[in-house]
């Protein structure tokens, strides 16, 4: 009984993922043809990378924010939980991205301070509307502060590589992002200058 109640709360994420991917879908049905750079239908936006047959590696690269971004507050659920002490949903982030590049701390699951630093970029981006925009991306970058607990390799390397999936939703400043790194689904809030 105890092992179907915890594979029961892995999966109330499913849906939020699932939202996501068909707001994107319904957004643009085809993501993988080419659009144009921008196409505006009265009440939309959308704004993309090109990607015409030289420049399918600079669509997959996608594009800095052009706003400075300042991140506050993060929360966290781990899909898959090695150990029973790694249990922080609460991540306590602060971050800034700024011209595709991102540094931040956190609190890990396992309540240690972590530092990170990478890249920011995005595939996709809409206009909907007159104040409300949404976002997909991706962050690649390396975190600090993890141990063993981690994995073998965390125990060798004390600078980790991570690859993240984000989805955005900003109105006029204010943001909330949704994201998934490896087995943790993560939402914070932020705030574009």
């Amino acid at each position: 009984m105890y092992a179907n109640k915890r594979v029961i709360q892995k999966w109330w994420v499913l849906p939020l993922l699932l939202q996501s991917l068909n707001v994107a879908y319904a957004i643009n049905p085809s993501p993988l043809l080419p659009i144009k750079k921008e196409e505006t239908d009265g009440l939309r936006t959308t704004h993309a990378v090109s990607t015409n047959s030289s420049s399918m590696l600079h669509a997959l690269w996608g594009v800095p924010a052009n706003d400075p971004t300042l991140a506050l507050g993060m929360w966290s659920y781990h899909l898959k939980k090695e150990q029973d002490d790694m249990d922080n949903s609460r991540n306590d982030l602060i971050g800034l991205a700024y011209r595709g590049v991102f540094v931040g701390t956190l609190v890990n699951s396992q309540r240690r301070r972590s530092y990170v630093i990478g890249l920011q970029r995005y595939w996709r981006t809409e206009t909907i509307g007159q104040d409300l925009k949404w976002q997909l991306g991706y962050r690649l970058g390396l975190i600090y502060g993890y141990d063993r607990k981690f994995g073998r390799i965390a125990e060798q390397i004390p600078v980790l590589p991570f690859p993240q999936v984000i989805s955005d939703l900003t109105w006029k400043h204010f943001g909330w992002e949704l994201s998934y790194t490896w087995v943790v689904v993560s939402t914070s809030f932020y705030y574009r200058f």
